[in-house]
């Protein structure tokens, strides 16, 4: 099985490149913030969905710390979940250590691992906590157009 992990920075198109390759490929995408959402919902005693109504720009540092939290439970947990929700494209990994062990252990089990930076250059950069850099990736992709040239851009990555 081929996965995909689409990395990047803040606001950059990473769950859009996500919510593409998901209908190109016909596979299941998902975000790591999705569980940190649900994460800090619980934490907060409010609905996932109170929570989204709230600008994430407001929400980011929360979202940080918790998140943070999560890996530092269990570095890789925020992948497995969706993994074992049969998630194969999965958005939104920003520790080096997470991305690596989840591709590593992928790998062994025999899995294709498939790493996308996706670069925004009309989006300034907005601090958190990513680590995870273009070099991390085995291709970056180019979002500087409409999500129509993304795909179109997508299209023909997958068949390179």
């Amino acid at each position: 099985m081929r996965y995909f992990f689409i990395i990047g920075l803040p606001q950059h198109g990473k769950t859009t490149t996500s919510k593409i390759l998901e209908k190109l490929l016909g596979v299941a995408s998902g975000s790591t913030s999705d569980y940190v959402y649900q994460a800090l919902a619980l934490k907060r005693g409010v609905t996932v969905e109170a929570l989204r109504r709230i600008p994430k720009e407001s929400l980011r540092p929360e979202l940080v710390v918790t998140g943070d939290a999560i890996c530092a439970i269990n570095p890789t947990g925020l992948v497995e979940g969706l993994i074992g929700q049969g998630v194969t494209v999965i958005d939104g990994v920003r520790r080096k250590a997470e991305l690596a062990a989840c591709a590593y252990k992928l790998k062994k089990d025999g899995h294709q691992v498939m790493v996308w930076w996706i670069e925004n250059p009309r989006v300034p950069k907005i601090p958190d906590n990513t680590e995870v850099t273009q070099e991390d990736a085995q291709k970056v992709i180019q979002n500087d157009g409409t999500i129509a040239a993304l795909e179109t851009r997508l299209q023909a990555e997958l068949l390179d």
